[in-house]
């Protein structure tokens, strides 16, 4: 039952330090280079978008290929049954 108010305990705490620390932060932050990442990131992903939509619309052009025909129960029994003597009954 206190598991909360620990926890709200320690939240408060991090939140002090780090309000305590933020200058310290900020310039690490700032030497990440985290637009750069991100803009990196973006372009990288929009290039495997247009090459998937390429290769969707290359494979969509080929006309569909002819579906085989349905086997049949009674096609396959009928191809199936011989006799002991290899005819067909």
């Amino acid at each position: 039952m206190a598991l909360p108010f620990i926890a709200g305990i320690a939240l408060g705490a991090g939140i002090a330090f780090a309000f305590s620390k933020r200058d310290e932060i900020a310039k690490t932050l700032g030497n990440l280079n985290l637009d750069k990442k991100l803009q990196d990131g973006l372009k990288a992903s929009k290039s495997v978008i247009i090459a998937t939509k390429e290769t969707a619309k290359k494979s969509s052009n080929k006309k569909p290929s002819r579906k085989p025909k349905a086997k049949t129960a009674d096609n396959i029994a009928a191809k199936s049954i011989t006799s002991p003597d290899g005819d067909k009954l």
